[in-house]
């Protein structure tokens, strides 16, 4: 499903659905990262295994990289 919207989008949209998605993950990038390291401290704080979240924290690319 997800697949046919992201096919479709460009058709149905009246802007560049690239620009529009680089931008969006741009301008919540500092939040999605504030989030992930308060769900890996909380899980660390209740001893629970965080090896998942810290990884997918370190593939985030940086800021300056998507924005560029």
């Amino acid at each position: 499903m997800l697949r046919l919207v992201i096919s479709a989008a460009p058709s149905l949209l009246p802007l560049p659905f690239e620009d529009y998605m680089r931008y969006h993950f741009t301008k919540v990038g500092d939040q999605t990262r504030f989030m992930m390291g308060r769900y890996i401290e909380r899980g660390r704080a209740l001893d629970l295994p965080v090896r998942a979240l810290e990884s997918l924290l370190a593939k985030l690319p940086e800021l300056a990289t998507v924005a560029g």
